[in-house]
């Protein structure tokens, strides 16, 4: 069987809100076209309303199209979800659990033999700092650790697409700096495509090699192939001229 040549894909994409033929619709999206390839890290930008939540959830298939066509694998998403990790601005844990049970979840649901789960967690907390806290329950843990094992039970399931809405916005900036280096380094390993949305445009320079910015009504202002090569250093990029350059430019967009 021929591999997708993309990912993902919307076409001619269109979501209204409040009804699609009453005078109140909101709509969120119209005529939306995106395309996402193999291994691709796209970050999407824009101001709150623009639609960028919108999109993650009509590729996680939590949210219908008013129009258009979505896919994921060549697929409808409802049907691509075995391909699919989707991780929160909120860690959303289950309260029950212990750290390393809640890793394992996804497996367990897949059915994921009970020793091949413990290994398999087992090593993305030891690769996340979380050694030691196996055990230990959502209420006892920081929110940069809860944040970090919602991270490890999104890589568990060694997801073809894997999306991001906003994961690190609730952690203080030091917290945020570590979980963001360890992410990146682990898609630079593996190289799952990604679709990422955030506020933060430091952030987006940081972790993408495409970068899509949104305005209101799901329109693209710009959509550009990054120019820094993996892998990359967290801590030094920022401080290149070429980094710097681009983030004025990018700010002077999003601010007109």
């Amino acid at each position: 069987m021929t591999p997708p040549s993309n990912v993902a894909s919307l076409r001619g994409v269109t979501v209204r809100f409040g009804g699609a033929r009453t005078a109140k619709a909101t709509t969120v999206l119209r005529d939306f076209s995106l395309d996402v390839a193999p291994g691709e890290f796209l970050v999407i930008v824009g101001r709150s309303g623009c639609g960028k939540t919108t999109v993650l959830n009509l590729l996680a298939g939590l949210l219908d199209a008013t129009a258009g066509d979505v896919r994921v694998m060549d697929k409808p998403p409802r049907q691509a979800r075995h391909h699919l990790g989707y991780m929160f601005a909120r860690d959303a844990l289950v309260p029950s659990r212990t750290a390393q049970e809640n890793v394992e979840i996804g497996l367990e649901v897949r059915g994921v033999g009970r020793q091949q789960r413990r290994a398999r967690s087992q090593e993305l907390m030891n690769s996340l700092g979380l050694a030691g806290a196996e055990s230990r329950y959502p209420w006892q843990l920081s929110q940069g650790m809860r944040q970090r094992v919602a991270l490890a039970r999104t890589w568990a399931l060694e997801p073809d697409l894997i999306l991001m809405d906003e994961p690190f916005a609730a952690l203080d900036a030091q917290t945020r700096e570590s979980a963001r280096a360890q992410f990146l380094q682990m898609w630079e390993r593996q190289r799952s495509s990604v679709v990422f949305v955030t506020h933060d445009l430091t952030e987006a320079l940081l972790l993408g090699d495409r970068l899509m910015i949104m305005a209101p009504g799901g329109r693209i202002i710009e959509d550009m192939r990054l120019p820094f090569p993996h892998p990359r250093d967290p801590a030094e990029l920022p401080f290149t001229d070429e980094f710097r350059a681009l983030e004025r430019k990018l700010k002077s967009w999003l601010s007109d």
